[in-house]
């Protein structure tokens, strides 16, 4: 049985930040951070796959937990 993998969605950081609903800075304090892995592509710019940044979205909470 082969195991799908995702192909990279690659955004540019300003793209990246539209789609996620924050600010360049804040995606890029992310990426310094570690939260979210940034790929350098030639010696300024940067992009993000935009599957990682689905894959840090987390839940705040769940209904009827009180949060």
């Amino acid at each position: 049985m082969a195991i799908a993998i995702a192909q990279p969605r690659w955004s540019n950081i300003q793209r990246a930040a539209a789609y996620a609903g924050v600010g360049a800075g804040t995606l890029r304090s992310w990426i310094r951070s570690g939260l979210l892995p940034g790929y350098r592509v030639g010696p300024r710019r940067i992009q993000v796959n935009l599957n990682d940044l689905d894959a840090i979205r987390q839940p705040v909470g769940r209904p009827g937990n009180g949060t």
